[in-house]
């Protein structure tokens, strides 16, 4: 993995707390493309396809703690489909 710049680490710690792209450049005070781009590298240095894989390799990785990481990290090795998976957590 290519390292992560302090600008990724912040993205991806929003990520964790399950913001979406637009929600993490409200918090960020910078624009939603910049976000995308953000993003975008993120996935490209890590490999992944999606916010769910990401997370879940930057928890395997180490880089995240949390309820919300660990939840992601159970449903991404579950196989289960999300909306299962919601309800699952809805009713839990």
């Amino acid at each position: 993995m290519n390292k992560l710049t302090k600008r990724e680490l912040e993205v991806l710690a929003c990520i964790n707390q399950g913001l979406t792209n637009a929600e993490i450049a409200i918090h960020l005070l910078i624009g939603k493309r910049t976000v995308d781009s953000h993003v975008s590298s993120l996935l490209a240095k890590t490999y992944t396809k999606n916010h769910t894989e990401l997370l879940y390799y930057a928890l395997e990785q180490g880089l995240l703690t949390g309820l919300y990481s660990r939840l992601i990290a159970a449903f991404a090795r579950s196989g289960l489909s999300s909306i299962y998976f919601i309800k699952l957590l809805i009713s839990w």
